[in-house]
């Protein structure tokens, strides 16, 4: 963390000489100053878009669409547990990440997300697992449409095997 150097008005008035300290910390304060460094004066929520006393310990966030909003940490979805079999994380942007698991027939098999895409899902990857296979998988899987809430994937291998999943959209 950058060094916070407290500049007496002796140091700056018109009569004094600009030395190689006052210099260094013209430079480093205001690095400190963000940084939160030791002695620094704090930046406060009013001086930043948006702030106001109410919004005193709350974080300034991005939607994605050049608009930022206060609130929680806790509330933003990216900052949120994320962990099981299936699941989603809203980034900060506006991107969504999905995954899970389905066991699959084969042939088509339909996953529905667990949260809708807003706009579109862009990308999905899927992948079989067949538990205590050690020479490789003879199968393919293939993502053939993709919707907001659905998407339908061909699987070419056994009834029963477990088929992993992640798409991403916004």
């Amino acid at each position: 963390m950058t060094t916070y150097t407290s500049i007496p008005n002796a140091d700056i008035d018109q009569d004094s000489p600009v030395t190689q300290p006052l210099m260094t910390a013209l430079r480093d304060n205001p690095i400190a100053i963000t940084e939160g460094a030791s002695g620094a004066p704090r930046i406060v929520a009013a001086a930043i878009e948006g702030g106001s006393s109410s919004t005193s310990g709350q974080v300034y966030y991005s939607e994605g669409d050049g608009t930022g909003l206060w609130g929680n940490a806790e509330n933003i979805e990216a900052t949120k547990d994320i962990t099981g079999t299936d699941g989603y994380v809203k980034l900060p942007g506006g991107v969504i990440m999905q995954w899970g698991s389905i066991v699959c027939s084969a042939g088509t098999t339909t996953i529905t997300f667990p949260i809708a895409f807003p706009n579109a899902c862009f990308s999905v990857t899927a992948s079989p697992y067949i538990a205590g296979n050690s020479g490789g998988v003879s199968s393919t899987v293939d993502a053939i449409s993709s919707a907001p809430t659905t998407t339908s994937v061909v699987y070419s291998t056994t009834t029963g095997w477990s088929l992993y999943w992640m798409a991403v959209g916004y």
